[in-house]
C-alpha cells in the first residue's frame, strides 16, 4: 500500500513542476505565447510590491477566467505599475522638500511625511525573473509560461518578537492576537493562545499581519509548520509572515511552502535548537505560474489533498485491523480448534460421528447391564446374617424335636 505521506509529497511535486495544470495551460493557450513573451521581457528589472494580498481564498469562476497571459506578461504589467507609483511618490517628495525650504510652521509634520515617502519609495523595486539570466541553472524544468523568482520578490516578509514577560501591562486584558509557532496547524488560524495589549505592540515594535497572510515557523521542531491567517495578528520571533503582492496567490504560496518543508528542515542550523532565518526564506526560489493558473493549481490541490487525508484515515483503519488480526485472530482460531469446531468437516468425511455414536450406545448398554447385575447381587454382609439366622434356627428346631 502507498504511504499516504509519500503520496501527498508526490502530488505537491507534480503541482510545482506544472504537470498538474498542463490541460489548463492548453485551454488558455499559454504555451503558444510563452516564447514570444520571454523575448519581449528579457530585460525586466527587479521589484517588490506593497503587499496587496488577497483576503480570502476564493476559487470562484471569475478568478479562473481564461487568459493567455504568461507570468512574464504579468510581471511586465506589474513593473509598469511600480514604476508609475515610484514616479508619483518621487514627484510628491520633490514638492515637499521644496516646501520645507520655505520653513513653514508645520515643518515637523512635513518632515515626518517626507520620511514615510522615502521609506515607501525604497520598497518599490522591479523584478527580473531568474530564468532570463543565461547563467541561471534551474533545479528542474518548468512550463515555458512560468518563471523562476525569489520568495522575497513576491511579498513583504516579516518576523515578530516577544514582549517582556515580566511586564503585566503587556499581556493582561490584551485584545491583539499574538501568534506563537505552537498555534500553527498547517491550516487556517482563527484564534491564538495568547493576546497582547497596545502597549506591548508599541514596545516590542510588532507588526500586525493582515488576513490572508501566510505564516511559517522558523525555530526548533516546528520548522516549516504553516498557517493561513484568518484574523489580523502579530507573531513572535520564531514565526515569519508573508503578505503576498498581486503576482502571487497566497494559497499557492502555502502549498509551495508545504512542499518545501523537508528543504527548510535541512537548512536548520544553530548550536542549540535548529532554526532558519527570514533571509533564508526570502532567498528561496519558487516556480511562478500566471496568477489564474496558481488559483487553478490551488483548487485542484485542495481537492486532491483532501482525498489524501481520507486515504490516510482508511490506511490507518486498515493498519489497526491488521494489528488486531495478528493478536486476536490467532487466539480465536486456536480456541476454535480445541473445541473441535475446526475439524467438523474432517470428522464427517471419516464417518467418525456415526461410529462414535454406535460406540457410545454400546458402551451405555454395557453399563446398564452391569448395573442390573450389580443390583441383583446380595451383599456379602447380608449373606452372613442370613446364614447365622438359619444356623440358630436349625439348633432351635433340633432341641424341640428331642
Amino acid at each position: 500500500m502507498t504511504n499516504p505521506a509519500n503520496l501527498k509529497k508526490s502530488i505537491l511535486d507534480y503541482a510545482i513542476r506544472g504537470e498538474l495544470s498542463a490541460k489548463f495551460r492548453l485551454s488558455c493557450h499559454c504555451e503558444e505565447r510563452s516564447d514570444e513573451a520571454i523575448q519581449k521581457n528579457s530585460k525586466i528589472s527587479k521589484f517588490k510590491d506593497n503587499g496587496n494580498s488577497l483576503d480570502c481564498f476564493d476559487f470562484s469562476a471569475k478568478n479562473l477566467a481564461m487568459t493567455n497571459k504568461t507570468a512574464l506578461d504579468e510581471i511586465a504589467e506589474f513593473n509598469a505599475k511600480i514604476s508609475t507609483l515610484k514616479s508619483q511618490r518621487e514627484k510628491l517628495l520633490s514638492n515637499l522638500e521644496k516646501l520645507l525650504k520655505t520653513k513653514p510652521k508645520n515643518s515637523d509634520k512635513i518632515k515626518h511625511i517626507i520620511a514615510k515617502i522615502k521609506t515607501k519609495i525604497k520598497s518599490y523595486r522591479t523584478i527580473t525573473p531568474l530564468n532570463t539570466d543565461l547563467n541561471f541553472n534551474p533545479p528542474f524544468e518548468i512550463p515555458n509560461s512560468w518563471v523562476w523568482v525569489k520568495l522575497g520578490d513576491l511579498g513583504i516578509w516579516k518576523s515578530g518578537s516577544t514582549p517582556l514577560r515580566n511586564n503585566s501591562q503587556f499581556f493582561i486584558n490584551g485584545t491583539i492576537n499574538w501568534l506563537k509557532t505552537g498555534d500553527l496547524n498547517d491550516s487556517f488560524i482563527y484564534h491564538t493562545e495568547e493576546k497582547i495589549t497596545q502597549n506591548a505592540l508599541k514596545s516590542a515594535n510588532l507588526h500586525i499581519n493582515k488576513i490572508g497572510s501566510i505564516l511559517i515557523a522558523m525555530y526548533g521542531a516546528t520548522i516549516g509548520k504553516l498557517g493561513i491567517a484568518k484574523i489580523p495578528l502579530a507573531t513572535n520571533q520564531a514565526c515569519c509572515a508573508c503578505s503576498c503582492n498581486s503576482l502571487l496567490f497566497n494559497y499557492y504560496l502555502f502549498y509551495f511552502l508545504l512542499q518545501k518543508r523537508d528543504y527548510f528542515l535541512s537548512l536548520g542550523s544553530g548550536s542549540g535548537q535548529p532554526n532558519i532565518s527570514r533571509e533564508k526564506i526570502i532567498e528561496t526560489i519558487i516556480p511562478l505560474p500566471p496568477k489564474n493558473e496558481q488559483i487553478y493549481i490551488s483548487q485542484v490541490l485542495q481537492n486532491l489533498l483532501k482525498e489524501c487525508e481520507n486515504y490516510e484515515a482508511k490506511a490507518l483503519n486498515l493498519a489497526n485491523l491488521q494489528t488486531k488480526f495478528k493478536t486476536q485472530i490467532p487466539k480465536s482460531i486456536l480456541d476454535y480448534a480445541v473445541r473441535g469446531e475446526l475439524s467438523a468437516k474432517f470428522r464427517l468425511s471419516c464417518h467418525c460421528e456415526e461410529r462414535t455414536g454406535r460406540a457410545i450406545s454400546s458402551l451405555s448398554s454395557l453399563r446398564e447391564s452391569e448395573a442390573t447385575k450389580q443390583s441383583r447381587k446380595i451383599p456379602k454382609s447380608l449373606n452372613l446374617k442370613i446364614m447365622a439366622i438359619l444356623w440358630i434356627a436349625s439348633i432351635f428346631l433340633r432341641k424341640i424335636s428331642q
